[in-house]
């Protein structure tokens, strides 16, 4: 044993010793590889090398910068500033950032730096390329180049650029599925580029193939320069080589045709300007030329279209601003259709391209934000559309009417559109920035930068560290207007083409192709619906595996808020049968999930302070107040309801029901005076308005009945407008009900202050209003006038409208079910209430308990017609709920007239059935299959006083009336709860007692 025990510690103790040995190990090959690098300094110049970590042996800090991306510049810069140097892709390098650093780099071409891309790149694009000449062959390659973006050649690509646009944008809108902008915008460019550019006319299989080839080339541009097998290296020559091949083959049959005067095409344009300056380009030098018209061209402008679309829908503001400028420059916005175009069960999503600025864990060697794509020689080259591309009619389901032609003249013209481009590029650039190489040592911001070193200049960082902006982390096209300038002040502070000799040759082209998109999108009206359900669909959580929910997302801006308060019954059933018990809309400014079904609803309503919290409509929040008990959290929640349900106890209940007695009583007595037609609805609202001011709020008789009609009208006028556009500007919902809530919060107010004077003196009992005033006083609060009026005014509301739409739902089905009021009126008998000894019965809780059958009339009634038919909360986190994602930041909606509906231990859904409650109570076999006062912490917290008052309204009405409906069975409608729309006029008569 003690041999085995002496083994065990030399095994750990030859371990430890190894790690240890490998840590010093690596410690000191870091120490002498930082060595080695200080060591290479120009000794010279007296100057220190910029800070910085020079990272691992070999590697530096490569994979430290492919797996942070943008965050890597970022964390750097932060710490080191704006010079840091660092070791990446086998080469140090010095990271520069600022306008004045960088102008003196983009100004030293040639002389300080030359242009060196990474060795992959340089081996993948060939050195006939633009972008890996310099001196003299670069002058001579731009100089050639020239021609193929002039003004003439740019005004020849338009019309096919426009036609390319256009049929890309008509296949988004009749996609029925899901859109991923960024693989869609590139599939837009590579198309420009082949087609357009090159003028290759392929079939789409083909296309297709040479896409993914063009993506494999450029997947392994930014790689390692190690040439073996199955290497990116090695990929990517693979890719290029089949690429070549292609294009050898069109560029010889160029060669052997008679160039004409009108070039059809960039090479055509290409071969005439090389004759034009006596040089003859070789097959090779136009293959890898033609290539990298298409790198400049595709993944650049790809980025950048995302970018607009993006910046686009997240600032409606910007895009109706561009609207305006189309519609007074003669564009047709909003008056193109699709024929065919149908939003589908599957809504698009935005996938935001690894390199995009977008995205802040990005490479900065990817395909946006980082693949430095433009060497700044040939970036944004790229237009759309082969020639045959526009017809001048276009067959059925394609666009059945098209935007004039564009050209050069009309796209100046549209000055607005021309600063939402250059603030598109200048918050998003697609490219983040630019290698060099320093010929020399050399001076920059006080370090010294040496022979042979890279130097990595940052766009996307100068743009943002760029003082000369205003609030630079704005998207604000009008920075670029005539009236500010700011992209003027400074030439360097705005490089998304870069500068120099070296500065993007196609950028012009780019703006074209960025302009015309955005021309289209924003004048076709199923496009831009199309759009808005990609950027609010963008919301949802990327780390969750889960989808969203079905369903659509309506009009931009305005979501389906019209077709659910002009249509909210029949709405919501569409919506229900079409999707299922969880489905994905936009009402009220917001991206909402509705959501039914018991199991769903429990979690909902189980998660509150967890997954969700209460969020109404900003609407809503407006109107009702933050100090309301609805628009409370966490312990300002709790401490309030605990003070009002104190005003819902046994005991106060027991003290209200005298007065409501009196009240209901003087109602039925005016109902049968009437003889003829009583409106229930209007009359009810005004019975639970009076018994709402006298318990609630504690209004003294006489008080009630002289301000009762001015009241009633204003709480009508701040109900009606309760759920609308949060936009508070005259005439408006919001406007009119915050201008009814004021005039109710006055009266309230002169209650209040009558209250506190009078507060020596005893009252009859303690409302809920006067027991909130105590709860300030024995907390040593200050009396805050505003919250009690707002509480006030929220018991107002929940006091009186629910209980008038549910008395009036009882109205409506006893009236269609004489036998339920016979059976009432039985029980009624058999408890002494109805008959000859009913005159000696005094009301009380306990008498009202003992009424079984008359509570399952209540119950069901509530179960077909719930006065309030959901509730709003909103996400707290992302969660999944029934196999969907909820979006954190998103609403929910739960359905209570929906869950009723759906709920399968209800028999016989649709029939008025009191006794189903009788036998066994359904909510306790499944909690939340009935759910009319909600559940939770947050369920209704005068559900009690609401079930005593529904008791005595129908044990008065049953006693002393019969009734008959005029018109029938009502239609209803919700506005916020469920009321007829016919207000349900009916005729009362006496009931004549058969017990006395």
């Amino acid at each position: 044993m003690f041999l085995l025990e002496v083994s065990y510690f030399m095994v750990l103790g030859t371990v430890f010793t190894s790690i240890i040995s490998v840590l010093l190990l690596l410690a000191v090959s870091r120490q002498l590889w930082a060595f080695r690098w200080r060591m290479t300094r120009d000794r010279t110049c007296k100057l220190p090398l910029p800070k910085g970590s020079m990272g691992w042996p070999l590697f530096g800090e490569t994979f430290h910068w492919l797996l942070q991306g943008s965050s890597f510049h970022i964390s750097r810069r932060e710490k080191y500033g704006n010079v840091f140097r660092t070791h990446l892709l086998g080469k140090p390098v010095i990271r520069v950032t600022g306008a004045e650093n960088i102008r003196k780099i983009l100004l030293g071409e040639h002389n300080l730096v030359n242009t060196q891309w990474p060795q992959s790149t340089r081996i993948i694009l060939g050195a006939n390329t633009l972008v890996n000449s310099i001196g003299d062959f670069h002058k001579q390659k731009r100089k050639i180049l020239a021609k193929v973006f002039s003004h003439a050649a740019l005004e020849t690509y338009i019309p096919r650029i426009q036609g390319v646009v256009r049929t890309e944008v008509e296949s988004w809108c009749a996609n029925r599925g899901s859109i991923n902008v960024y693989p869609s915008a590139k599939a837009l460019t590579f198309r420009i580029a082949v087609r357009v550019l090159l003028g290759l006319n392929v079939e789409d299989d083909h296309l297709d193939y040479l896409s993914k080839t063009f993506e494999q080339l450029m997947e392994n541009l930014f790689s390692l320069p190690l040439d073996v097998p199955f290497s990116g290296l090695r990929k990517g020559i693979k890719a290029r080589d089949i690429l070549h091949e292609c294009m050898e083959k069109i560029i010889v049959d160029k060669l052997q045709q008679n160039q004409s005067e009108e070039y059809s095409d960039a090479l055509d344009y290409m071969l005439s300007s090389a004759k034009e300056n006596d040089k003859e380009l070789s097959i090779q030098e136009l293959k890898e030329s033609a290539v990298e018209l298409i790198f400049a061209a595709y993944s650049t402008t790809a980025s950048a279209s995302t970018s607009l679309i993006l910046q686009l829908m997240r600032h409606p503001s910007v895009a109706e601003k561009a609207k305006q400028e189309l519609v007074s420059h003669g564009f047709n916005v909003h008056s193109v259709q699709f024929v065919g175009c149908k939003n589908g069960n599957s809504l698009p999503t935005v996938v935001v391209p690894e390199g995009s600025a977008e995205k802040q864990g990005t490479h900065e060697n990817s395909t946006t934000e980082t693949k430095p794509q433009k060497g700044f020689d040939l970036t944004h080259h790229s237009t759309s559309g082969p020639p045959d591309t526009m017809p001048a009619t276009v067959e059925e389901g394609h666009y059945s009417c098209h935007q004039p032609y564009l050209s050069l003249e009309k796209l100046s013209q549209l000055h607005y559109l021309d600063c939402v481009v250059k603030e598109v590029l200048r918050t998003l650039p697609p490219v983040s920035g630019g290698y060099r190489t320093a010929l020399q040592t050399f001076e920059l911001d006080g370090y010294q930068i040496p022979k042979g070193w890279s130097v990595m200049y940052s766009i996307r960082d100068t743009h943002e560290t760029a003082a000369v902006y205003q609030s630079p982390e704005l998207f604000d096209p009008d920075r670029f207007g005539t009236e500010r300038e700011e992209g003027k002040a400074g030439r360097f502070n705005y490089i998304p083409f870069g500068g120099g000799v070296r500065s993007c040759i196609g950028r012009k082209l780019a703006q074209i192709i960025l302009k015309i998109l955005a021309v289209e999108l924003l004048s076709t009206g199923t496009a831009a619906v199309k759009l808005w359900e990609i950027y609010i669909v963008s919301g949802r959580d990327p780390y969750c595996q889960s989808p969203l929910p079905p369903g659509t997302m309506g009009l931009p801006f305005l979501g389906e808020t019209l077709q659910m308060v002009l249509q909210r019954r029949k709405f919501l059933q569409m919506k229900r049968q079409k999707y299922g018990f969880i489905y994905k809309t936009h009402l009220f400014g917001n991206p909402t999930v509705r959501v039914m079904g018991a199991e769903n609803v429990r979690q909902i309503l189980m998660g509150e302070h967890k997954l969700v919290s209460v969020q109404w409509p900003a609407s809503v929040r407006t109107i009702l107040g933050s100090g309301s008990l609805s628009n409370l959290h966490d312990s300002q929640h709790k401490n309030r309801k605990r003070v009002i349900m104190k005003a819902f106890s046994t005991d106060s209940l027991q003290h209200y029901i005298p007065v409501i007695e009196e009240e209901v009583r003087s109602a039925v007595s005016e109902w049968l005076e009437n003889g003829s037609c009583v409106l229930v609805y209007p009359e009810v609202k005004r019975l639970m308005f009076r018994i709402a001011m006298r318990i609630l709020l504690g209004f003294e008789p006489e008080h009630t009945k002289r301000d009762e009609h001015e009241l009633v009208d204003a709480f009508e006028e701040m109900i009606r407008n309760l759920f609308s556009l949060p936009i508070d500007v005259p005439f408006s919902g919001l406007y009119r009900g915050l201008k009814a809530r004021n005039f109710i919060h006055s009266k309230i107010e002169e209650n209040i202050r009558a209250k506190v004077s009078k507060r020596h003196e005893e009252s009859q009992y303690k409302d809920a209003l006067q027991l909130l005033i105590e709860n300030c006083k024995k907390n040593g609060e200050p009396l805050n006038m505003q919250e009690l009026k707002e509480s006030a005014t929220e018991l107002l509301f929940g006091g009186h409208e629910t209980t008038a739409s549910a008395a009036t739902s009882l109205v409506m089905f006893l009236g269609q079910h004489q036998e339920v009021v016979e059976n009432v009126r039985k029980e009624l008998h058999t408890k002494g209430i109805l008959g000859s000894n009913s005159q000696d019965k005094q009301m009380d809780i306990e008498m009202l308990g003992q009424l079984k059958y008359m509570g399952c009339v209540i119950k069901e009634t509530l179960r077909i017609s719930p006065p309030v038919p959901g509730a709003f909360r909103v996400a707290l986190k992302t969660f999944e709920l029934n196999g969907y994602q909820i979006p954190k930041g998103w609403n929910v909606i739960y359905s209570i007239c929906d869950t009723h509906d759906v709920a399968d231990i209800f028999p016989d859904k649709e029939e008025f059935n009191p006794e189903r409650f009788m036998t066994s109570s359904p909510e306790d076999s499944s909690r939340f299959n009935y759910i009319p006062f909600g559940g939770g912490s947050r369920s209704c917290v005068g559900k009690e006083f609401a079930k005593i008052l529904l008791k005595i309204f129908l044990v008065e009405l049953t006693k002393k009336c019969n009734w008959t409906l005029l018109n029938g069975p009502p239609t209803m409608k919700t506005g916020p709860t469920v009321y007829p729309v016919d207000n349900l006029p009916t005729k009362f008569s006496s009931f004549i007692d058969i017990f006395n």
